[in-house]
């Protein structure tokens, strides 16, 4: 897997300096690759996840306009707008991708295929 793309993280439309995207971890398993990115103050509904042409492609938008009777005195933080794009290798099983959105961290399972999985040799 190998991140291919990425989008920076837009506050207000202009970029967030130093927290020019969210942070991602990513971690192995026996059985898989777990990506996890923070992005707290998003809910499930503001992410668009896509698996096509061996890609993965996660894309989070949400505008955080002002109500009809508000107006900004000062705004240090506003919508979010950013897109990650990763190629998947053969080693990933792409129909077994999963995902999940718990308290500002978005995590996805991504299944390692039965050749990239670790296994015995027995001896003869």
């Amino acid at each position: 897997m190998t991140l291919l793309r990425t989008k920076p993280l837009l506050r207000n439309g202009y970029p967030a300096g130093s927290l020019s995207e969210p942070s991602m971890n990513v971690l192995e398993r026996e059985d898989a690759w777990v990506l996890e990115l923070a992005a707290p103050g998003l809910e499930k509904e503001d992410f668009e996840l896509e698996v096509a042409e061996g890609r993965l492609h996660i894309r989070a938008k949400k505008d955080m306009a002002p109500g009809e009777q508000e107006t900004f005195l000062r705004r240090e933080f506003g919508g979010y707008d950013f897109e990650k794009t990763f190629r998947l290798s053969e080693k990933v099983e792409a129909e077994g991708i999963s995902a999940s959105y718990e308290a500002g961290i978005l995590r996805l399972t991504l299944p390692k295929a039965e050749n990239a999985k670790p296994r015995k040799v027995d001896i003869q």
